[in-house]
């Protein structure tokens, strides 16, 4: 029995230590966390999230994250633990989720346009972040505030957290974002940006969580690998472009096309701009300059300043960028052009022209890239070997040879860039030729050609001239050429024009022709007698006249008649017409031209009527788009008064001539455009029919 009440007494004395123990234990668990029943409910609140995410399929809770859970349980401690919300377009705010889960949604292309960060059993530590903001930027960063906006439908584009206190010694906090078209990014810790700047992309979901210090963060709950190996994703450099017919275009980056190909628009102006220093990791300026049609090379831009023209229809034919302070230590800036007529040139870098000068071509499309020194340069392949085209560069090194051979004489000497080739004051008929392109440019230019030939007609006989040895015409068969016809083909045809000039019998020269033009004459069985080849460039047009190049001659033996006695020249048939004697007579639109001319012609006198037929006769005989107009002039008495004038198409539009205005006024009406003071108001007027 005493036995049994000492045992029973040692039992329960033993009982009262281990509960004495116990609640010891328990007191010393509140005095050191302050609140021991938060923290259960923290693990709680992790181990229901993470409950939730497990019935997601695309937030899983991995059982690294459940082992952990377990053993902080048997442990009795608590672990930090990052809990956060996010605010999403369509949905509102969802439910927190914590460490690692996922916050926002995949694949719905809905935008995350605000979260919330906090920390729970991290004792003194806090967290401060924040959101780069579609048209806002940056914001500052905050402690347990939404960072972000709500009912404004923008979207996060990046984000930064940053861990704080005794926490950050032992953790680094990391995260990434789940971005419109490029799916997860990799990793940021730390403070580091997360997502995308300069991009206009939405950020669409979010992960944080713990790490030990420099570990990686390979338990991902959402069991997806990131897209991209990079977390933050920026422009290093952005430029727009405004194009014709388009307007301003939208920003591009880091070696993209803006403006156009293919579609002949001129670019107008253009701005440019790098990324912040903060992501470059140094400082300094872009400046850029354009050279523009009719203006040439404008002051200097920096920085997404405008530079070209808007509203004025003038191209940018060429454009210099160059970096300054140490942004331009630590990198080049190389662009590339995509020009008319030639498409992209080589890539040009700082402060190099790109384009062209003095061709009048313009600017189509452009690309820039920013490359760290020592980086390898952008590849030319498919590009041009040049990346400036001059007009020097083509004059320099461009010229043309021909020679002809001549009736009496055979070949003549070579002549060079609009020499006389033939002859003139002789009589002679050239019967072949041959042009040839001097080219030290070695880019395969050449000129085609071929002729009318007396009784042959277009023998239609392009060569490639660039040996100088092709022969258009005939030899040894008396046969004259007529009318030619060039062309200019290969690498200089894009900034280069051919330009020739015939000599013709009882015309003398007639006006430059090019590109495939006819020079010469058809219909009158004229010889050519010389020739005139240069090339000039498309800025530069013609170095003469351009009119009557090539003339359908008109066979009315009146006209030519007097023409053949007066001379057979425009001014001479104006002034031949404008002193026939004034003979007044029934007059009527109805009978037509050579009607009223062969009165003038046969009896040398006549009426308005007559003295314009007349001269529309003889400036068609000379080759003129000639026409007779009939209509009213004020009467002097009052009233309409019926008249009759000549109106002549040439290339730079309709001109005026009245001989009858001369005749009986003495004013100068010879070439005038309507309206033009001490002529008459012309008006109900139209052209009559050649009968």
């Amino acid at each position: 029995m005493k036995l049994k009440k000492v045992f029973s007494s040692l039992v329960v004395f033993l009982l009262i230590g281990i509960f004495a123990c116990v609640g010891v234990s328990a007191a010393g668990v509140d005095e050191a966390s302050g609140n021991s029943t938060s923290s259960t409910a923290a693990v709680v609140t992790q181990s229901e999230n993470a409950s939730k995410s497990a019935s997601n399929p695309t937030s899983e809770t991995t059982d690294s994250t459940a082992q952990n859970t377990t053993q902080v349980e048997q442990q009795g401690q608590s672990v930090p633990s990052v809990i956060y919300s996010a605010h999403v377009q369509n949905i509102g705010t969802q439910s927190e989720v914590a460490d690692g889960a996922l916050a926002g949604t995949i694949g719905k292309g809905y935008r995350l346009e605000a979260f919330r960060v906090r920390l729970e059993n991290a004792g003194n530590s806090k967290l401060s972040y924040s959101a780069h903001i579609q048209n806002l930027g940056w914001k500052d960063y905050n402690q347990n505030e939404l960072a972000g906006t709500t009912g404004k439908a923008l979207r996060v584009e990046a984000i930064k957290i940053k861990l704080n206190g005794d926490l950050a010694n032992q953790y680094d906090i990391v995260y990434r974002v789940h971005v419109q078209d490029f799916g997860w990014l990799n990793w940021a810790r730390n403070g580091e940006p997360a997502g995308t700047v300069s991009k206009s992309l939405r950020v669409e979901a979010m992960q944080i969580k713990l790490v030990k210090k420099g570990e990686t963060p390979t338990n991902d709950p959402v069991n997806t690998p990131s897209a991209n190996s990079k977390a933050f994703l920026y422009d290093t450099i952005s430029y727009y472009t405004h194009v014709q017919n388009i307007g301003t275009q939208s920003w591009k980056a880091d070696g993209e096309i803006a403006g156009t190909t293919g579609k002949s628009l001129r670019v107008e102006g253009i701005a440019i701009k790098v990324a912040d220093p903060e992501y470059l990791g140094t400082s300094g300026n872009i400046d850029y300059r354009a050279h523009v049609q009719n203006v040439g090379w404008q002051d200097w831009k920096k920085n997404g300043a405008y530079a070209g023209t808007t509203g004025q229809g003038l191209r940018m034919e060429a454009i210099q960028i160059k970096l300054d302070g140490d942004l331009a230590n630590q990198y080049d800036v190389y662009y590339s052009c995509h020009v008319q007529n030639y498409g992209w040139l080589a890539w040009a870098k700082n402060g190099e022209s790109s384009g062209t000068e003095g061709l009048a071509l313009r600017v189509e499309a452009i690309q820039i890239k920013l490359v760290k020194k020592g980086e390898a340069a952008p590849s030319n392949n498919g590009r041009d070997s040049h990346s400036e085209l001059t007009k020097a560069m083509f004059k320099d090194n461009l010229g043309v040879s021909y020679q002809t051979h001549v009736q009496n004489i055979g070949w003549t000497d070579w002549s060079k860039n609009g020499a006389t080739s033939g002859t003139t004051g002789k009589g002679l008929r050239i019967e072949g030729y041959r042009v040839a392109v001097q080219d030290n440019l070695a880019n395969n230019s050449y000129i085609t050609y071929h002729s009318h030939i007396q009784n042959i007609g277009n023998q239609q006989a392009w060569q490639d001239s660039r040996n100088g040895s092709a022969y258009s015409g005939t030899s040894g068969k008396s046969l004259r050429v007529e009318a030619v016809q060039m062309k200019l083909n290969g690498y200089a045809s894009g900034a280069m024009d051919v330009w020739y000039r015939v000599h013709v019998q009882n015309y003398g020269w007639l006006g430059w022709a090019k590109n495939g033009e006819w020079a010469g004459t058809s219909n009158g069985s004229l010889r050519i007698e010389a020739v005139q080849v240069v090339l000039r460039p498309k800025s530069e047009g013609a170095s003469g006249s351009t009119a009557r190049h090539y003339i359908h001659v008109n066979l009315y033996p009146q006209a030519n008649a007097v023409l053949n006695h007066i001379g057979r020249n425009l001014r001479a048939a104006y002034n031949w017409s404008a002193g026939l004697t004034y003979w007044r007579q029934y007059y009527s639109p109805n009978m037509g031209t050579r009607w009223y001319a062969n009165i003038g012609f046969t009896q040398h006198r006549g009426n308005c009527y007559v003295m314009a037929a007349t001269f529309t006769e003889m400036a068609r005989a000379l080759g003129y788009d000639a026409h007779q107009v009939v209509g009213f002039v004020p009467h002097i008495g009052g009233g309409d008064a019926p008249h009759s004038w000549v109106e002549i198409d040439e290339k730079d539009g309709t001109w005026v001539y009245d001989p009858n205005l001369t005749n009986e006024l003495h004013l100068p009406a010879f070439h005038f455009k309507y309206g033009k003071a001490k002529t008459w108001r012309y008006y109900k007027y139209h052209r009559t029919k050649l009968r």
